[in-house]
């Protein structure tokens, strides 16, 4: 079972259940407010508070992370009518459903990895929420 909507929205802006800290309070804070995050917005019924849900193939067990990649960010320009998601979001966060591997054959137990400089990264399962 993977993060719900609702808990990726607390996590990254904090809106939704009262989270004391969330991924953008805290780059606000840690770049003394010169790095915020907000929510998209202007893509009704799509996008519910700077989330939107995708659905996966059948099935994702064993299937290589990198080996989705592109079909997850195409499934979004699809949705949203946008040919360049780089053009569109400045931070774009893929929480991924436990099952997928971290290479061919590789574990199923990795957590995050995200390209450095670019705005994509990708987190397994429970690595997209955090407790207070």
């Amino acid at each position: 079972m993977s993060a719900s909507s609702n808990g990726d929205t607390d996590v990254n802006f904090g809106r939704t259940g009262g989270q004391q800290y969330s991924m953008a309070s805290q780059y606000s804070s840690c770049s003394a407010g010169k790095l915020t995050f907000v929510p998209a917005s202007g893509y009704p019924g799509k996008v519910t508070n700077g989330v939107i849900d995708l659905l996966l193939p059948a099935t994702v067990n064993n299937t290589n992370i990198f080996d989705l990649e592109n079909s997850m960010k195409n499934s979004v320009k699809a949705s949203l009518g946008v040919a360049d998601l780089g053009n569109t979001f400045s931070n774009i966060m893929f929480c991924m459903p436990y099952g997928t591997t971290y290479l061919a054959g590789g574990s199923k137990d990795w957590l995050a990895y995200a390209y450095v400089p670019g705005q994509y990264s990708y987190y397994n399962n429970g690595e997209c929420s955090l407790s207070n």
